[in-house]
């Protein structure tokens, strides 16, 4: 587990040898410096566009329509680039083979601008071309990420293609219902990859926020449970199934039940096992654990909504892409940027604020609006701002951090 993120201030100098006289900009210099970069800078953007036609219809006309781009955005604009630059950062320290960069890291990131400037403006060109251009990052990302991997035969790593490769057809179905106008299948495609991205937060979460944990508060490190996280996450992959084939009729409402309910205990257990009361002072901590909480809270809700209590789909959908996305994305981003950049793991002014106004943003967003102690607009708008505002402190803490160079004066 620990060669997962261990490396995090110190790169095997044997294998990974980068004359620094060869670097490319530093911008350019490893996966996440652009992407975690590029990536939060268009959600404010993306989410901006989004509640400025929400509350003041602006005229935003955008491919899908308005709702449909905001919710494919979210995942496969916004989500997508945070996963690619996580992925194909931490592919280097699994494997000890440099990672992408300079010219090859360039054709990815206009790989996944081009499609989000088309988006826009659909006008420009026939929306064939808009899809196109879409569906050809994720592909391209898992061929980047499986090289080392089956170079060195570390199949144990090998899992995140399929995960990218479902990515893309769960895309491709998205742009087929929205062509075809198929509204029930766009709806499902965003279901089912919001639970892919909400599995791979618990694949990655169960390894590293343990850890963390641990090395942060200098106690033992926590042995996992096997079965334990088996449920955990055979109960996400059957939500992505089921949502990817369209929730078929043949399964019953009370399985769908069962595998909810499982689902929000193995993950409740498996969350308070990991000691969140030890890192209440470390903000670089609290935050993964309070944003990950968000999964099984977004469970409860769906299973409430199935039960039939007042309880909306879509309170449900935001507590896992507000909450456990949203919180959980700003969390690893602002650690990795760190510790990638050979600076020290700790808080930066203004950080603890940013992540404690994504929590805020995610209770009253989804759990608190479900019992309406707010009204719709008033829960909107508040959320909405807070969301934005916490990635605009990212963005300018971090700013120089991801556009400048390593401070220990090593590559990457």
């Amino acid at each position: 587990m620990s060669k997962f993120y261990t490396s995090e201030h110190r790169y095997n100098m044997q294998q990974i040898h980068d004359p620094m006289s060869k670097q490319p900009p530093s911008i350019f210099r490893l996966a996440f410096r652009p992407f975690f970069l590029f990536g939060s800078i268009y959600c404010v953007i993306a989410l901006f566009l989004w509640a400025s036609q929400f509350f003041h219809d602006i005229g935003f006309n955008p491919y899908g329509g308005s709702y449909w781009w905001h919710s494919h955005e979210m995942v496969f604009g916004f989500s997508t680039a945070i996963i690619t630059g996580f992925l194909l950062t931490a592919v280097q320290n699994w494997t000890g083979i440099p990672g992408i960069k300079g010219n090859k890291l360039i054709f990815l990131v206009v790989l996944w601008l081009i499609p989000r400037v088309l988006m826009v403006v659909p006008s420009l060109v026939p929306d064939v071309i808009i899809v196109i251009f879409d569906l050809l990052l994720l592909p391209a990302v898992a061929i980047v990420l499986a090289t080392p991997v089956v170079k060195i035969k570390q199949w144990r790593n090998i899992l995140f293609v399929p995960i990218l490769l479902i990515f893309t057809i769960q895309n491709g179905l998205f742009h087929w219902g929205i062509l075809n106008e198929d509204l029930m299948l766009v709806r499902n495609a965003i279901w089912s990859s919001v639970f892919t991205i909400v599995l791979l937060i618990s694949i990655v979460g169960s390894r590293v926020i343990p850890f963390f944990t641990a090395r942060g508060t200098g106690t033992e490190p926590m042995t996992k449970i096997v079965s334990l996280e088996i449920v955990a996450n055979v109960a996400i992959v059957l939500l992505v199934l089921y949502f990817l084939f369209g929730k078929p009729s043949v399964i019953s409402t009370l399985l769908v039940q069962t595998v909810l309910f499982f689902g929000v205990l193995a993950q409740l257990i498996r969350w308070f096992r990991w000691k969140f009361w030890i890192c209440s002072k470390v903000p670089l901590l609290w935050s993964l654990h309070l944003s990950y909480l968000f999964i099984p809270i977004g469970l409860v809700l769906l299973l409430l909504n199935s039960l039939g209590v007042s309880v909306s789909e879509s309170q449900a959908l935001h507590s896992f892409t507000v909450g456990s996305i949203g919180g959980m994305v700003l969390a690893m981003i602002a650690r990795v940027s760190l510790g990638h950049t050979g600076r020290m793991l700790e808080t930066l002014p203004m950080m603890r604020w940013a992540f404690g106004m994504i929590v805020l943003a995610a209770l009253i967003r989804s759990p608190l609006l479900s019992i309406n102690l707010l009204s719709i607009t008033w829960s909107l708008t508040i959320s909405f701002a807070l969301f934005i505002i916490a990635y605009l402190v990212f963005v300018f803490k971090y700013f120089g951090i991801l556009t400048s160079p390593r401070v220990d004066g090593r590559p990457g």
